[in-house]
């Protein structure tokens, strides 16, 4: 059994595979933008994207990970 796992959240600012590389958890961080019907995950748009839509104007509603996720991903580490 490993002695520490390291869990994080997507809003790290480390790619999606650097963390799979590095055996470190993550839960995603959710957002939408005011009037899309669409909830994007932070690795589903590329952060010039994002901005290049705040600055046209956009504004972009967040979330953080709901409990029920961290509960999931910690309890992966613990069985």
């Amino acid at each position: 059994m490993e002695k520490y796992r390291i869990h994080t959240d997507s809003g790290c600012d480390i790619s999606e595979s650097l963390l799979k590389k590095w055996g470190v958890d993550y839960c995603g961080l959710s957002f939408r933008f005011e009037g899309d019907c669409r909830e994007y995950d932070n690795y589903d748009i590329e952060a010039h994207e994002f901005y290049e839509k705040l600055g046209a104007g956009a504004i972009a509603k967040t979330s953080a990970v709901n409990t029920e996720a961290f509960i999931a991903a910690f309890g992966k580490s613990l069985a």
